[in-house]
């Protein structure tokens, strides 16, 4: 059962920036750019030139707060195809021109932004108005349309750009494990020149929720010592992983809700039932909520060994991440000394292995 788990968090604004960044304009026919008027006094204001629109085709200016969707102002297209928006922003951030089934990225500060969108080629929209949304299409126009980005490019961009949510937009090229050293270099500038913003304080989040899961896959490889695990059984009695130190544990990770869990089950009493007077322990780890219906299930799929356990924080609980369990049923057999030998084994290749510690 597969587990989606990053919250807002997941979304870190990236859903935004690349869902918008999909088409990468042609330089030819962008829009005038107003950068002698960098910044607009009081506030913004968004002129749009459009083409193949109909005249009173809305136009809306919005900005996504994890899963939600917020409407910051309204325009219609006239019968020249323009429009224009003005207003004000407490904070610069990224938003989202959306004209009917089309969206665009831009920043949006209180400055001047200009957009040049044809419908009929709406990959190639351009933009300008101060010197930031021209950096921002330069980026686009430049390192973001090439069809293979190297690590040392976005490198170079990040340490170079006047601009930190354009370091931002290119550090989002490159996936965090292969580059941390790139989005803490970009949080780090975040904190210092946009400190307390919500994109700051999102990919702070992110960040520390990706060094730990890579500390996770680092702490669960084939040969690391298991992490102990303390946690109480169903009759709120603490018990131990390290206590069954000296015996073969398979340590199990289900719950009540996870069907495919509860077809595992058959299996792990099979083998529980072949193995254990040669030695073998089960360590079961439950990501349930609800105490009755966790006591309910160990009984009903006859989980006879006494090491039951669960915080009753279901994908909350820190056991989940310390040992980078992402979906469910997951488990690790672990040697006499707490050593992992194998992980996620299942039905026949489960027995398989256990055929061979115990032979």
């Amino acid at each position: 059962m597969n587990f989606l788990n990053i919250k807002a968090i997941v979304c870190l604004s990236f859903i935004l920036i690349s869902s918008t960044l999909l088409g990468f304009p042609n330089e030819q026919n962008a829009p005038l750019s107003n950068s002698s008027l960098e910044q607009t006094i009081g506030g913004y204001v968004i002129l749009g030139k459009t083409q193949n629109f109909a005249e009173g085709t809305k136009v809306f200016l919005q900005k996504q707060r994890g899963k939600k969707t917020i409407r910051l102002d309204t325009a219609v297209i006239n019968k020249y195809g323009t429009f224009e928006m003005t207003g004000t922003v407490d904070e610069k951030d990224f938003a989202k021109l959306v004209i009917q089934n089309l969206s665009f990225a831009i920043i949006l500060g209180n400055h001047n932004v200009n957009i040049n969108i044809d419908k009929e080629k709406s990959k190639e929209f351009t933009f300008g108005g101060c010197y930031e949304m021209d950096a921002f299409q330069s980026l686009k126009s430049n390192l973001l349309s090439s069809k293979k980005i190297e690590k040392a490019q976005i490198q170079e961009y990040v340490d170079t750009i006047q601009f930190p949510l354009l370091a931002y937009v290119a550090m989002t090229k490159v996936k965090f494990n292969y580059a941390p050293e790139i989005y803490k270099l970009v949080l780090e500038r975040m904190e210092k020149e946009l400190p307390g913003q919500y994109l700051t304080t999102n990919l702070a989040n992110y960040v520390k929720q990706q060094e730990q899961r890579m500390k996770a896959i680092e702490n669960t490889k084939i040969g690391a010592i298991a992490q102990d695990i303390v946690m109480k059984n169903p009759e709120g009695e603490e018990i131990k992983l390290s206590d069954l130190r000296g015996k073969i544990v398979l340590l199990d990770f289900w719950a009540s809700w996870c069907g495919p869990c509860r077809k595992e089950h058959p299996n792990l009493v099979k083998a529980y039932n072949k193995y254990h007077k040669k030695g073998l322990e089960i360590f079961s780890v439950s990501l349930d909520g609800n105490i009755n219906q966790w006591k309910k299930a160990i009984e009903k799929d006859g989980l006879v060994w006494e090491n039951q356990a669960s915080d009753l924080m279901k994908w909350k609980s820190p056991v989940n991440q310390e040992f980078n369990v992402r979906s469910i049923p997951a488990n690790f057999i672990l040697d006499k000394d707490g050593k992992i030998l194998a992980k996620n084994l299942r039905g026949a290749m489960l027995d398989k292995k256990l055929d061979e510690l115990f032979d």
